[in-house]
């Protein structure tokens, strides 16, 4: 497992290996863009990340199953057209500008970030067809409109 840390801190600039209780995380001051051909065979990011200070993309992922490992804090975070992502539990809770639009399989926001200044999910279809989700979506709409200066959320075909 270091050996795959490593080689991604080789292979991404601005890249720093840490350990906190035992466990690696990746921190970077740069921006990370993970494609398709670096994920898991089971749809997971390669390794773990804590904080990029830049832009998280991990847009068009066609085989991202989940947003597990995603930064913790992040300025600018891209999960825009991963076709097998099904819920954002996982995604970072404190980012500034978060992207989700055009997810088909996405079916709840369980896992949204709580604070940040724009939250984007449009044309992510299977949301509106859940009634559990639907309820638990407007609960999680309420809890946190009043953290964002721009919250915009389009569930409905268009």
């Amino acid at each position: 497992m270091l050996e795959t840390y490593k080689k991604f801190c080789k292979e991404h600039q601005g890249c720093e290996l840490i350990k906190i209780d035992g466990h690696f995380f990746i921190n970077s001051n740069e921006s990370v863009i993970i494609k398709d051909d670096e994920l898991t065979s089971d749809g997971h990011f390669p390794v773990i990340f804590n904080i990029v200070t830049n832009d998280f993309i991990c847009s068009d992922c066609k085989k991202l199953t989940s947003l597990e490992g995603a930064p913790k804090i992040v300025d600018y975070f891209d999960c825009s057209g991963c076709d097998n992502l099904i819920s954002l539990i996982g995604a970072p809770q404190t980012v500034r500008t978060f992207y989700c639009s055009f997810c088909v399989r996405l079916m709840s926001l369980e896992g949204a970030p709580q604070n940040g200044d724009i939250f984007r999910c449009k044309k992510c279809p299977n949301i509106n067809y859940l009634e559990k989700t639907i309820t638990r979506t407007r609960l999680w709409f309420n809890s946190i409109k009043n953290s964002y200066k721009a919250l915009f959320l389009w569930t409905s075909k268009q």
